[in-house]
């Protein structure tokens, strides 16, 4: 009996020690399993907000490379903008033009006169006037003598072939003498070569 209760002794010994360490491996267990699943959970929290962000990145950055086609785009046009418009040391030369089509058109030029860089407000409200540093308008002024209905109706054509920017803003008829007298006043804008 004493080798039962001895073989016992062993068993519950035995039993205790194992059932100890299996509690002990579990209490480290959870603890350890606990702060690597927090670790893990806080570590995915933080892969989600960083993906998040990422998108939203590449998103910006798509939106900034079609801003920047935009803009190339945009500048291209605004060089064939100011290509259209003359330099101010060309204005000359346009209202060179601006007379030869009023001539080519069957009228009579008798005077002309520029009225250089006006900077005050438009005394129509139909003509804009362009205020800018680098934009200006220019008014010129010419009269003729109007020959007949069709040069009028040609000169008024050619005006609007013309190549460079150029409004009509006025076209004042007097009938004075038997042909008449037309004015026409035009504004173009030219654009600063500061």
């Amino acid at each position: 009996m004493v080798e039962h209760e001895n073989k016992t002794g062993q068993y519950k010994y035995a039993a205790i020690v194992v059932a100890g360490s299996i509690l002990l491996v579990l209490i480290l267990g959870l603890t350890i399993g606990r702060t690597m699943w927090n670790s893990l959970s806080s570590t995915l929290n933080e892969l989600n907000i960083k993906r998040d962000t990422l998108v939203k990145l590449e998103e910006k950055l798509e939106n900034l490379k079609k801003l920047k086609d935009k803009e190339a785009e945009l500048k291209e046009k605004n060089a064939k903008v100011l290509a259209a418009l003359p330099e101010d040391k060309d204005v000359a030369r346009l209202f060179v033009q601006f007379e030869g089509i009023a001539s080519a058109s069957g009228l009579n030029v008798k005077k002309a006169s520029e009225s250089g860089t006006t900077t005050g407000t438009a005394p129509d409200a139909a003509t804009t006037q362009v205020q800018s540093d680098i934009v200006k308008p220019v008014t010129y002024t010419i009269s003729s003598d109007m020959l007949s209905y069709d040069s009028l109706k040609n000169a008024l054509a050619k005006f609007e072939q013309a190549l460079r920017i150029l409004s009509l803003t006025a076209v004042d008829i007097n009938k004075t003498t038997d042909s008449g007298e037309v004015t026409f006043t035009a504004t173009t804008y030219v654009r600063s070569t500061k």
